[in-house]
């Protein structure tokens, strides 16, 4: 064997086991898994490369974001595209999370805050448990309480105990679904 054939026989090995990872731009989405991109390096757009995402956070790019793509096996037209990149993301601080999106909605997580909207979100979520007793409560007063000038209940106390009995009583006021501490 000729050393021009061993360089050659080396290269393709080489080649084989170290897929070239390429920095390219997103063109559109076919799919919730499958785009077409470009790479910085080529001129032709590559259809149908797969997206790869963390187990349980499921997203989808807008066209035009710089994207991270390895080619599968070395075929450059069987490709896996292994991240995004977004330059207006939020900034986060070490050990903060940030879930957005490109309509510009967002939840911050941060050491011992969950922010939902901004960064600098301030307004409380009302816990339902406190705010049903409190709201129940508070229309057993009014429907109960007696007038010191006469000594009678309010002639609406029925309204008041209605308005109670849903979405106060029933619990539909509460979400079966959400949850805070």
């Amino acid at each position: 064997m000729e050393e021009s054939e061993i360089i050659r026989l080396v290269n393709t090995v080489i080649n084989q086991k170290l897929a070239p990872i390429l920095m390219g731009t997103l063109l559109s989405n076919q799919s919730q898994t499958r785009s077409t991109f470009q790479n910085f390096s080529s001129a032709g757009s590559i259809p149908n490369a797969r997206t790869i995402q963390p187990f349980g956070l499921s997203s989808r790019s807008p066209a035009n974001t710089s994207c991270l793509t390895a080619p599968i096996a070395n075929d450059p037209t069987h490709v896996n595209i292994l991240g995004h990149f977004d330059e207006s993301r939020p900034t986060t601080n070490d050990g903060e999370a940030a879930l957005y999106n490109a309509f510009g909605q967002l939840i911050y997580v941060s050491n011992g805050k969950i922010q939902i909207g901004s960064k600098s979100a301030a307004q409380n979520l009302v816990l339902g448990q406190i705010f049903k007793t409190f709201a129940a409560s508070l229309l057993d007063l009014i429907a109960n309480h007696t007038h010191p000038s006469d000594g009678f209940k309010p002639s609406n106390s029925a309204d008041f105990l209605a308005l109670k009995a849903s979405p106060i009583n029933d619990s539909s006021i509460l979400s079966s679904e959400n949850f805070t501490e």
